[in-house]
């Protein structure tokens, strides 16, 4: 199992809010744990499915605003 902490920036709109909001509603379509907070999102789950998802929403954001960062903190979790 792995996650992944993301954070998106769409760059030079006042619409950025709207952008990452869609973005994320794309995770509703993929059997994924994932948390939204304020700051970022994480996404946890198996390691193709996380990838998966992160790619997903990143194309997405892109078919809305076509600058944007996104930051993707990827992390081993152990089951112990």
């Amino acid at each position: 199992m792995i996650q992944c902490q993301i954070s998106a920036y769409p760059l030079g709109t006042e619409k950025y809010k709207d952008i990452i909001n869609e973005s994320i509603e794309v995770l509703n379509q993929i059997p994924i744990s994932y948390t939204v907070s304020t700051m970022s999102t994480l996404i946890k789950g198996d390691k193709d499915t996380v990838f998966s998802a992160v790619r997903t929403l990143f194309d997405k954001a892109l078919t809305l605003h076509p600058e944007l960062i996104l930051i993707a903190t990827y992390t081993s979790v152990c089951s112990k």
